[in-house]
């Protein structure tokens, strides 16, 4: 065993170059998301119509923040983050009517919290976290099936 690996395994902080790798992967970060942006549109929107898709969390921050840009052009909200919100919340889009559900969708489409709501739902974040910002969530619940 090297006397490198010797010393990386039996220190409780990394190294300084430890340190400087992660500070540039996460400074490039922005970089690498607009290059895909711009340079890889399809595989760009298909990446963030996916919420399942694994993501490095810095990648997501910088998606997250970009993603009010990007709505109704490469994120289709929606069709992509709706139903995921209206299932966190227990709610049936089934029985919405259509006028509600084209109100719903709007909503959808021109909320100004999109990158929260699509960085929460990622995440997995707890439902009562997302009726507190998502301005939908009174109408979804209301869609919850009687119990």
């Amino acid at each position: 065993m090297s006397a490198t690996k010797i010393r990386s395994e039996n220190r409780a902080e990394p190294g300084w170059l430890e340190r400087f790798g992660e500070y540039c992967y996460k400074a490039s970060m922005p970089r690498v998301v607009q290059y895909f942006r711009n340079e890889a549109t399809f595989e760009y929107e298909s990446m963030i119509n996916d919420l399942d898709r694994d993501l490095a969390p810095e990648m997501e921050d910088v998606i997250a923040a970009q993603l009010p840009v990007d709505q109704g052009y490469l994120l289709h909200a929606d069709r992509v983050l709706l139903p995921a919100m209206a299932e966190r919340l227990n709610a049936d889009l089934s029985v919405a009517g259509q006028a509600t559900h084209r109100q719903l969708s709007g909503t959808c489409q021109g909320c100004t919290q999109v990158g929260r709501c699509w960085l929460a739902l990622r995440r997995g974040t707890r439902a009562a976290e997302l009726e507190r910002f998502c301005p939908n969530s009174q109408q979804l619940i209301a869609l919850q099936p009687a119990q």
